[in-house]
């Protein structure tokens, strides 16, 4: 798998003067193209800020990311558009439109001068069919359910055709079966060629389908690497507090029980 994206001892401080605080240290990590990455980690491990910078919606204090060998900050915002989707983990609607148009708005970083084309309307169709979102496509997004909404904003950003998606926290409010769907459509989109980032709280997902998880603790990354080598029972401890332990599933695939606190 090739490099995609790169960062290098990226680091981010909140607050002022001598309550400045890092939520963010020496953050190294490489993602490559055709590869799903789960990045997990306890509350304020820094996860949401680490990803905020790799989408370049947020300038860190010192480091950087490169896409495609490029630094990120001598692309336009249309440019990192057209290459990058990001998906909120607190994504907002703020106008009554419905899901059709919202979903419509992830092609704007590719429509020419003269508006959308046959190539945006098929990525939207695509987009809206792969994510299940079709048949409430003219409901207004504030009528739709927490779980409808999580999928119309995914859908828009699928809609963009991203080299790299970023998406954080994307199974929030989705029952059972909509988020082993949406993540066999991460899969998808990864064996497509593009590279994935996640942010995961739920172990058992991370271990089952992820190529790769990186591991956050106190703003820095204290593990990189294939699932089984990250996710062992003494590090789940230490960074968590929990039991936990491996399985495997009747279909041959592994799987991890957290089983209560340590």
């Amino acid at each position: 798998m090739s490099a995609l994206l790169q960062t290098r001892d990226l680091s981010v401080r909140l607050g002022t003067g001598a309550a400045r605080k890092a939520v963010l240290s020496g953050a190294t990590l490489t993602l490559r193209a055709g590869e799903v990455t789960a990045i997990i980690g306890p509350n304020g491990a820094g996860k949401s800020t680490l990803l905020a910078c790799l989408a370049g919606l947020r300038a860190p204090d010192s480091g950087s990311v490169t896409l495609g060998g490029l630094p990120l900050t001598r692309l336009s915002a249309r440019e990192r558009g057209q290459r990058i989707g990001y998906l909120p983990q607190l994504a907002e609607v703020n106008w009554d439109i419905d899901v059709a148009t919202l979903v419509a708005l992830g092609r704007l970083p590719h429509q020419g001068r003269w508006g959308r084309g046959a190539e945006d309307a098929a990525a939207i169709a695509s987009a809206m069919a792969a994510t299940d979102t079709a048949p409430f496509s003219g409901r207004v997004v504030s009528t739709l359910s927490g779980g409808e909404r999580a999928r119309a904003l995914l859908a828009r950003v699928l809609a963009g055709e991203p080299e790299l998606l970023l998406a954080d926290e994307p199974l929030a409010n989705l029952d059972p079966r909509h988020q082993f769907e949406s993540l066999g459509l991460v899969r998808k989109v990864a064996d497509g060629g593009a590279g994935v980032v996640l942010v995961l709280h739920d172990l058992a997902h991370a271990r089952r389908s992820a190529d790769r998880v990186v591991l956050m603790d106190g703003g820095r990354i204290v593990a990189d690497g294939a699932p089984a080598a990250v996710l062992t029972p003494d590090r789940i401890a230490a960074i968590y507090g929990v039991a936990s332990h491996s399985v495997t599933l009747a279909d041959g695939s592994p799987a991890m029980v957290l089983s209560g606190p340590c």
